[in-house]
């Protein structure tokens, strides 16, 4: 049996002459909460590091990080993309790596030493 929950109000109220949302407010904030939860949210924030998915278990269903259930790959020859994905729940998340400049500087070829140099 399955009903909506329009309908369960309308049977409540019929049998017991209570507006359930008004008796019992916290329980229909939990299954609200629930029902978000389970349509709106994911398990990473976009813009989370590579670290926060690779070699964890997946965060949806919990199957574990190996080649056969959760796991990652390479999707360009570049090495600059990812994807995580669960075999066992359809779970994926695409994962860009940026390449960021991290040194800088200038030789000089007569000296072989570093003028002007940065590091990150």
């Amino acid at each position: 049996m399955n009903y909506t929950l329009e309908e369960i109000l309308e049977a409540w109220d019929s049998s017991y002459g209570e507006n359930m949302t008004v008796e019992y407010p916290g329980f229909f904030e939990i299954l609200k909460d629930k029902e978000k939860t389970k349509e709106n949210d994911m398990p990473y924030e976009i813009g989370d590091e590579y670290d926060e998915i690779y070699a964890k278990e997946c965060p949806n269903c919990k199957a574990v990080f190996d080649e056969e259930h959760y796991f990652c790959e390479g999707t360009d020859h570049w090495g600059r993309e990812y994807e995580a994905a669960c075999a066992d729940c359809g779970y994926f998340a695409k994962i860009d790596i940026k390449h960021i400049l991290v040194e800088q500087g200038i030789k000089t070829p007569d000296k072989g030493t570093d003028h002007d140099k940065n590091t990150i």
